[in-house]
């Protein structure tokens, strides 16, 4: 017998005895010696934890890819909730098994292929998820009542101008002075000076004002900057933090919230978020600019979002694709040199109308993606079948008793007992069955290549028009799902890696003609 062995530890199995990945493994590979099985493959997922209750587990996933290979003739794992802490999610794994001809084995228990091992396996799996979603409620109430009493749960660092200290015997916390400063001078320089978060950003730096990690004494190894050098993003998170006006609060649950002392005056933290949210609305109706690809490219070097820049010289404006990852998020990036929007957007355009022009290559590979994307989601239809087809075969049980219930030949308590049990795998299938097929990101994707299905013979009028006119070329770009990754070669080229959502895709030269070959 050609044997696969399977491990897996959640977060709760971390400290338990005997459930870390290679005392599993061992305990599996003892078992297989024992009835001389050969074993082909050894499967663990990831040694901080997998959730049993997640269908995108990769070793599973890989040990049911091997099954429908044949690769193997018996599945050995330490016990029954080491595929799932859930009874459903149990049925259908093995069910996925036993469908490839797979025989699924336990090291500690043995199940009869019969009613009555059918029946065990299924208490023991309903066992099995009722610890773990208790283990999460009373690790969830237990943090609760530490809050309604008063204390502060804080889990790492506390915000940024505060330390831990004790208040009456309970966790609070209280103001570091020095972080508290900054801090001030942050909200000050938004609101009374009324600096943008950019030109805060660059108050800082030009001041040398120690950041959040130079005043918490992080070891140089961990910094992505240097002393007194801050991001935008670190700046927008410290304005928006409700804690300083004096209230913290537990999962932003205002019912469980604990009385700190104010580093902000509330007034003034109030100001803050008004001028946030005015500066948010207006940046959204204020493009003073167009940048055909803006949200759609990305950086070679840090695979960083790159943003549009303008720049004047005397009056001529030019307009640049750059990386922002040292500025605005602290990231390493090497990627210094600025792309001009013009160059970029007229050769990304070029080829993407390229592809419009071209209807019958551009419905061929519309074809080619869904058969492709049909072939990497069929799994997940099968698993839904399996739902389907244990669910109905539950239902079936559940008729029979009642029909048992009616002769009167069966203790009564006994089958009300089966009957919950049978109602209650009934309620986890169903819920594991409206999981698996209402995918909303598999029904978007589906949508977006019918519409360009539809579009692929009717879209030259658009193309004429969008040659002159900024929104079509948008609108053209985005039904096509055309993005792009800005590159530079050790000769300094300038490359574009172009690709849309038919999968149609190119690196391309950037030069001042435009020029490319597709």
């Amino acid at each position: 017998m050609r044997a696969v062995t399977y491990a897996r530890v959640s977060g709760d199995d971390t400290r338990r005895e005997g459930r870390n990945l290679a005392s599993q493994l061992e305990m599996c590979r003892e078992y297989c010696q024992d009835r001389g099985y050969d074993i082909v493959a050894e499967l663990a997922e990831d040694d901080r934890g997998a959730s049993g209750a997640s269908w995108d587990l990769p070793e599973l996933n890989e040990a049911l890819d091997m099954a429908r290979a044949g690769k193997f003739d018996v599945l050995i794992t330490r016990e029954l909730d080491r595929f799932a802490r859930g009874l459903a999610k149990q049925l259908v794994v093995e069910a996925e098994f036993k469908r490839y001809g797979i025989e699924v084995e336990y090291v500690l228990e043995q199940y009869d292929d019969t009613p009555e091992g059918q029946l065990t396996k299924n208490i023991r799996a309903v066992i099995a998820e009722y610890e773990r979603v208790k283990i999460k409620q009373r690790m969830v109430r237990g943090r609760r009542d530490k809050v309604r009493d008063g204390h502060v749960m804080v889990h790492g660092q506390p915000p940024f101008g505060y330390k831990r200290a004790k208040v009456n015997g309970k966790v609070s916390l209280a103001i570091a002075d020095k972080e508290a400063e900054v801090v001030r001078l942050i909200f000050n320089l938004y609101v009374n000076e009324d600096l943008t978060l950019s030109g805060v950003t660059s108050y800082l730096d030009a001041h040398t004002v120690p950041s959040c990690t130079d005043l918490r004494g992080h070891t140089q190894s961990r910094k992505t900057r240097g002393y007194g050098e801050w991001s935008i993003a670190t700046v927008s998170k410290i304005v928006s933090n409700e804690t300083y006006k004096g209230i913290w609060t537990y999962a932003d649950n205002p019912d469980l919230a604990v009385d700190i002392p104010a580093l902000i005056d509330p007034m003034l933290w109030e100001k803050a978020q008004r001028k946030k949210a005015s500066n948010w609305d207006e940046s959204k109706r204020r493009l003073k600019y167009q940048y055909l690809m803006r949200r759609r490219l990305w950086c070679g070097d840090c695979n960083s979002k790159m943003v549009g820049r303008s720049k004047k010289s005397g009056d001529r404006l030019y307009l640049y694709y750059i990386c922002q990852a040292k500025n605005r998020f602290a990231r390493e990036c090497n990627m210094s040199i600025h792309f001009r929007v013009d160059q970029v957007d007229r050769v990304i355009w070029e080829w993407t109308r390229d592809l419009w022009r071209d209807p019958e290559h551009l419905k061929e590979r519309v074809k080619e993606q869904k058969q492709k994307w049909a072939r990497k989601i069929r799994p997940m239809f099968e698993r839904a079948k399996i739902v389907e087809e244990l669910r109905l075969d539950h239902e079936r049980q559940l008729d029979r008793l009642l029909d048992l219930y009616i002769s009167g030949d069966f203790d009564k308590e006994m089958l009300l007992d089966r009957k919950q049990r049978l109602e209650q795998t009934i309620r986890a299938l169903e819920i594991e069955q409206c999981v698996l097929t209402l995918d909303g990101s598999l029904q978007a994707r589906e949508a977006k290549l019918e519409t360009i299905d539809k579009m692929a013979q009717s879209v030259h009028e658009q193309i004429k028009q969008a040659d002159t006119d900024f929104d079509t070329r948008r609108k053209l770009i985005e039904t096509l799902g055309v993005e792009a990754t800005l590159l530079v070669d050790d000769d300094g080229q300038k490359w574009v890696s172009v690709r849309s959502l038919v999968g149609e895709q190119a690196t391309l030269p950037i030069d001042a003609m435009g020029s490319y070959s597709r």
